[in-house]
């Protein structure tokens, strides 16, 4: 075991649909896309609320945004289940956006120490339509 392997993540759970998934952390090189996707959920909702309305959400997302969100999606579905067809990951990804992309700030907990992002994302699982962590 090296030095870092004890202070990694080695993934968190989360349930869509009744089976459980295990999303394994994303690495350095993903950093510009954490931050272009907290920056396309900080257009969410107003400072100081703490509900994100999402239908404001997706009318405030642009292109760099929702390709950031899909890039860190589609690469932790590559890192987290390699065997899988490319295929039905990126069908899984688009269908269950909303649960994963929460799921990935989470297991990234770095890039979370920011308590009106953390707001957010929190406010992005109550509105998942699985209501599942």
């Amino acid at each position: 075991m090296g030095k870092f392997t004890r202070h990694l993540a080695i993934g968190e759970k989360i349930i869509i649909d009744g089976e459980e998934f295990v999303i394994m952390p994303l690495g350095i090189e993903h950093l510009p896309d954490f931050f272009k996707a907290m920056k396309a959920l900080s257009g969410g909702t107003k400072k100081g609320e703490t509900e994100m309305d999402m239908d404001q959400f997706f009318s405030k997302l642009d292109e760099e945004g929702m390709g950031a969100i899909s890039r860190l999606i589609d690469d932790t579905l590559k890192l987290s289940f390699p065997a899988e067809d490319e295929k039905e990951r990126k069908v899984f990804g688009l269908r269950y956006m909303m649960e994963l992309i929460s799921k990935i700030f989470e297991v990234n907990s770095a890039m979370m120490s920011n308590p009106e992002i953390r707001k957010k994302l929190d406010s992005l699982k109550k509105n998942e339509p699985n209501k599942q962590a």
